[in-house]
């Protein structure tokens, strides 16, 4: 007998000592008697299982694959040894046992854990079948390869790979079964059965959980076979099938994770040989179709060399399709061109993704165009670029509208329907009127409010679909279904379009209220008779035709659309063979609904026969009986007054909402268009609106603006038809004067300034500082040519800035003077006084020049108010002196927009400030407050008192004095008013 005791402390294996149990003669257990510490290490059971069955300490083993107790009875009982590797469905782990017996009904077992090197067998063999996997090929598809592979990986006894079928999804065709014998596969046939290529409908319900190996509960294992399990194999959300794997009577399934994972794998190559498939089976039809459409199409086996083009791109470059064939781009593009172009081709090639780039290339004209380019990889079996596709878009135009549409408040609050103008997280950033009436909120109310909280949920679930629509699009039209603030829905149909709203990406939504159209909708379901009532009041039009477009049913709605007098006449109609509707798409999109029972939602610009033009909403829904179309329902809503809103907008787009001119987008693209040879010579002119901010300043905004749309018309008046004028920016105009010599732009520039001389704005002089240059070679840059025009403005402005800000001044102080009691004499006597004063404490002759200004300017201010407050004969209300109040600060911004009189700004501004620092308007305090504004104070005061005013008598001499000296220290300088009583007699 062995040394037990000494062979387990000295050795590297686990070791356990055991007892087998008999029931008459038959070995149906062991016992655990000995063990050690390496035995606890691989297995994680100590020495609480001595003197325990296996069967009480492993549940399970005696129903494992591997027959423990078989084989450890018979050596127990037979004697001799074995060595074996197996695996261990209690404890989970791959052991190499080595099992031998000295003594009759013991044993012991000696063993090592190689569940690492069993799973690594089992891990090289998956990516090995992975491998191939990558390799295969559309060409070369075999569906016995998965099965078998997936087989060998599990021990499974069976395997069966089931597809959906790509032509009917409720049809399953079995394409694969691995484990059937030539024999069973033999009486089959016989049966009349055949498993590879069977038809089932299929169990949606049954395919298995997505991604995940699951035992099938309901099907009983049989004792020939074990355990069942399923899973569904999917590519994103495209199901594809089931793999069913089915084990051998007493095994289990190992290492579930591992053969998902190559399952899944499995289904991403199916989904790849099926889309190969799908490709070597249209690029013939595709080939064809090519040089029948829009967009611009070529091929490029490298990054820089092209294969076949079609016809559009072919047009675009203004070459021929067999001369750029085999073509470098460096021979066709501009190198700006080709190395934008290389980006991203290398990227394309080297990271084997289709990628998608935005790229400006010239067209046969020269013009620079946008194109939207897709540049999609076609890989070989071996995972390299065969070659790459290039698909572009020309989306110039779209881009621009996106950039330059401009809303204007005014026109989109008397809009017919409801306007939104919202942000990509649904910040809600305009709504017009008519939206806040249709949800039933107060404008307040609704602009608090997100997007998100007044869709519906239905509603938010489709926002992401809708989204990627728009950004790929640009625009889109859909139903959305909303909350109005009582907690009722409505539905809406919104045409939303992306626009640059002040600077940021937005989307516009034009919609309306359709509750009544879906109403309708809803009712001409439930029955003929009822659809026929509903049909005829309906308010909008109905007509229905059997499938060869005989007219049937035609409501008076519809006849109005048409304009259409007559009924009978109308049914004569056929609606497939009508020319006019010929022309159109609807006899096409009415032909596709028939064939296809597809419903069919478009719009339409259309003129009757009978003359009627208008644009309609057309939907088209197939007629059944007993599931086969016997014609088509036709709905149409009169959509015209949203297309006329729709073109507003368009309008606004390129023009300036308060001239009427056109904008700056829009002359900027014109520049780009004109600059050709024939339009030579070419002259700009640029021309800036003097004094608009002192006219904003003392008189208001409103009063500006008319002051720009004054200077719009003096420039329309001074040029020609041909000519195109924009509104620059705030002040600033630009006239584009194609095929004008610098001599002719110069005599334009004169009228202009002629038609100024005459033209005034209250009593503001309208003036313009004007700038010309011209543009006699095509080599010149038309934007160096604008620049040189707004260079020579500038000049001119820098020269005439005095005499124009002064004359504008001057024009303010007449009409003060014209309606106030700030007269010439008033400022003389006020200057007289200041300045004594000033010579008294010794003020320098620049600060009594600046202080003569100062007094002059102090109550400029004043020029914007109403001349009954000005002379009002009794004191201001409360109202009017809040409004008085605010003449020093107008004072000051008047000042300030003049570089002749900013200098006198500060004093202006203060002049009614406090030495206790009760004034206004900001509350200043003692020496604060300017010197020159705290002698104002005391002339403005002194002098009224003096001479008075309608609400006010003159005081005598002995109390101006009385006056002075009890507010010396509150409201006056004391050490000022000192001064002025000393030389009161004087004054």
């Amino acid at each position: 007998m062995v040394n037990t005791s000494l062979l387990k402390d000295n050795i590297s294996d686990a070791y356990a000592y055991h007892k087998v149990v008999l029931d008459n003669g038959q070995v149906v257990d062991y016992i655990f008697i000995d063990i050690n510490d390496k035995f606890t290490e691989f297995t994680g059971l100590g020495e609480e299982i001595l003197n325990k069955r296996a069967t009480d300490v492993l549940p399970g083993i005696e129903n494992s694959s591997f027959d423990w107790i078989g084989i450890y009875g018979e050596i127990a009982q037979n004697g001799g040894k074995k060595t074996f590797s197996a695996y261990s469905e209690p404890l989970g782990k791959w052991y190499e046992v080595k099992v031998y017996s000295d003594k009759q009904d013991y044993f012991v077992t000696l063993f090592q854990d190689v569940t690492y090197h069993e799973e690594k067998k089992l891990l090289d063999k998956i990516l090995d079948y992975t491998i191939k996997c990558q390799h295969l090929s559309a060409e070369d598809l075999d569906y016995d390869f998965f099965t078998k592979s997936i087989k060998e990986i599990t021990g499974a006894k069976y395997v069966v790979l089931n597809l959906v079928s790509q032509e009917d999804y409720n049809v399953t065709i079995t394409k694969s079964v691995s484990g059937i014998s030539d024999k069973i596969k033999r009486s089959l046939e016989n049966f009349g059965f055949q498993p590879k290529g069977a038809k089932w409908k299929t169990n949606h319900e049954g395919l298995g959980i997505k991604d995940k190996l699951s035992r099938v509960n309901d099907i009983v294992a049989s004792e020939f076979v074990g355990d069942y399990y399923t899973m569904e194999m999917s590519y994103l959300d495209d199901i594809l099938g089931s793999v069913s794997i089915i084990m051998p009577k007493g095994a289990s399934l190992k290492y579930k994770e591992a053969v998902e994972m190559y399952i899944n794998h499995i289904a991403s190559t199916l989904k790849r040989l099926q889309l190969e498939q799908d490709l070597i089976e249209k690029v013939k039809e595709q080939e064809l179709l090519l040089d029948n459409i829009e967009t611009q199409v070529w091929y490029q086996k490298d990054i820089e060399t092209y294969g076949n083009i079609n016809k559009a791109h072919s047009e675009f470059l203004g070459i021929e399709k067999h001369k750029l064939e085999n073509k470098s781009l460096w021979e066709v593009l501009s190198k700006e061109e080709v190395e934008v172009c290389l980006e991203g081709n290398r990227q394309v090639f080297e990271e084997k993704r289709q990628i998608k780039t935005e790229e400006w290339v010239a067209n046969k004209n020269g013009e620079e165009r946008l194109l939207a380019i897709t540049k999609t990889p076609k890989l070989n079996k071996d995972g390299e670029v065969e070659f790459v596709i290039f698909s572009a878009e020309d989306i110039t135009d779209r881009k621009e509208l996106e950039e330059e549409l401009k809303l204007q408040a005014q026109m989109l609050d008397i809009a017919p329907g409801a306007i939104m103008v919202h942000d990509f997280q649904g910040n809600i950033l305009y709504a017009n009127q008519k939206t806040f009436e249709i949800h039933g909120y107060a404008e307040e109310e609704f602009m608090n409010k997100t997007l998100h909280e007044i869709d519906t949920p239905e509603t938010q679930e489709l926002i992401p679909l809708r989204m990627e629509e728009i950004r790929r699009k640009g625009e889109a039209f859909f139903e959305v279904e909303h909350y109005r603030k009582d907690g009722s829905t409505f539905p809406m149909e919104v045409y939303v379009k992306l626009i640059n709203w002040h600077g940021r990406s937005a989307m516009i939504s034009v919609g309306s209220d359709i509750s009544e159209r879906k109403k309708v909708e809803k009712e001409l379901q439930k029955s003929k008779k009822k659809y026929e009532k509903l049909a005829e009041e309906a308010p909008i039009g109905i007509m229905t035709c059997d499938n060869l477009g005989d007219l049937n049913y035609i409501n008076n709605q519809m006849l109005r659309y048409l304009g259409s007098p007559d009924e009978k006449k109308t049914k004569e109609i056929n609606l497939l063979e009508f020319h006019l509707l010929r022309q159109s798409e609807f006899s096409n999109r009415l032909k596709e609904c028939l064939n296809s029972g597809e419903i069919k939602d478009f719009e339409m610009e259309y003129t009757s026969f009978w003359g009627k033009h208008l644009w309609v909403k057309i939907y088209i829904s197939p007629l059944l009986e007993d599931n086969v179309i016997t014609g088509a329902q036709i709905i149409a809503d009169d959509i015209t007054e949203r297309k006329q809103y729709e073109n507003k907008i368009q309008f606004l787009s390129f023009h300036d909402s308060l001239t009427g001119l056109y904008n700056r987008a829009y002359i900027e693209e014109e520049m780009k268009r004109l600059d050709t040879k024939r339009q030579l010579p070419i002259s700009m002119l640029m021309a800036d609106l003097n004094g608009l901010k002192l006219v904003n300043d003392a008189y208001g905004h409103k009063t500006g603006d008319k002051m720009i749309k004054k200077a719009a018309e003096i420039l329309k008046d001074s040029c020609r038809k041909e000519d195109i004028i924009a509104r620059w920016g705030g002040d600033e105009f630009v006239v584009l004067l194609p095929m004008t010599s610098k001599k002719s732009a110069e005599e334009i520039a004169k009228r202009v300034l002629c038609n100024c001389e005459n033209s005034f704005i209250k009593t503001i002089p309208v003036s313009m500082s004007l700038g010309y240059a011209t543009k006699d070679s095509f080599e010149i840059d038309l934007e160096d040519v604008l620049v040189k025009a707004e260079n020579y403005m500038y000049k001119q402005k820098i020269a005439e800035s005095k005499s124009k800000s002064g004359s504008v001044l001057l024009a303010l102080l007449r009409t003060l003077q014209a309606k106030s009691f700030e007269t010439e004499e008033h400022v003389q006597r006020m200057q007289k006084i200041g300045l004594k004063i000033g010579e008294k404490i010794g003020l320098p002759n620049e600060e009594l020049n600046r202080l003569k200004v100062a007094v002059k300017l102090h109550d400029i201010g004043k020029v914007n108010l109403p001349e009954e407050i000005l002379v009002k004969p009794t004191s201001p209300t409360e109202e009017e002196w809040e409004k008085i109040k605010e003449h020093p600060e107008i004072g000051y911004k008047i000042a300030r927009a003049t570089e002749e009189f900013s200098y006198v700004a500060e004093e202006i501004l203060a002049h009614h400030e406090r030495w206790d620092g009760k004034g206004y308007p900001n509350g200043l305090k003692g020496e604060e407050i300017p010197l020159l504004a705290r002698i104002i104070a005391i002339a403005d005061t002194f002098d009224v008192m003096a001479n008075g005013r309608p609400y006010k008598k003159a005081v005598s001499d002995e109390d101006i004095l009385a006056e002075f000296r009890r507010c010396s220290g509150t409201q006056f300088d004391p050490n000022l008013v000192k001064v002025f009583t000393n030389i009161y007699k004087d004054v």
